[in-house]
């Protein structure tokens, strides 16, 4: 299964991705990549979490995080379920590689563009989600705001507001609608296709490298 929210690492080193797999597979935790397209590796780890009730170990889940290896532009982009998958799949890629990786902004830089352009390489900002107080009678901390209703020359406001929360990006070709939160944290839709979410992250690769 494929988490739908992923981040993007630049990585440096030169890693043999295919050698590591002969010698890094146990039963705890193993590691498998294979060719999604030229100078693009579709490669995943997964290992057995142990879950545990008054500090016993009752069973064990076996869980997965899958990522994408951009060899050519040396990004790496990891779909994750949440801070502490990531934070593992980092650590074994440290075990496994000789490699340093750097969380990329995507955020910042995307920021930038729709400030030049509402549309720019294929892809459209289409909303803002912006945070706001909560009262008794309302329990959503954000609001979305088109950007039809935002006048142009109010814009750079919006984007550059500390309350700014995400951009939501319309990538044109399929029609796919994507969330990019402040932390650049890429979100999907549960509905969307791998194949098209795959592309989308390609898309953005081109964008940030």
């Amino acid at each position: 299964m494929l988490h739908r929210d992923c981040i993007f690492y630049k990585y440096s080193g030169t890693p043999n991705w295919r050698d590591v797999q002969s010698n890094s597979n146990d039963n705890y935790c193993s590691f498998s990549c294979d060719s999604y397209e030229e100078e693009i590796l579709h490669a995943s780890i997964s290992w057995l979490d142990p879950i545990k009730v008054r500090e016993k170990i009752i069973t064990t889940e076996r869980k997965a995080i899958n990522f994408l290896v951009f060899k050519e532009n040396k990004v790496i982009c990891l779909f994750g379920g949440s801070e502490s998958q990531i934070a593992y799949t980092i650590s074994k890629l440290f075990t496994f590689f000789s490699v340093l990786l750097e969380k990329i902004d995507i955020f910042g830089i995307y920021k930038k563009k729709v400030l030049k352009s509402n549309s720019f390489n294929g892809l459209t900002i289409t909303s803002i989600d912006m945070a706001k107080q909560q009262s008794g009678f309302d329990n959503n901390t954000y609001i979305n705001i088109s950007v039809n209703d935002i006048k142009e020359k109010n814009l750079e406001k919006y984007i550059n507001s500390p309350e700014i929360l995400s951009l939501i990006l319309l990538y044109k070709e399929k029609q796919l609608y994507f969330s990019l939160d402040v932390f650049s944290v890429v979100s999907f839709f549960d509905t969307d296709e791998v194949a098209f979410i795959f592309e989308v992250c390609r898309r953005i690769v081109v964008d940030i490298v």
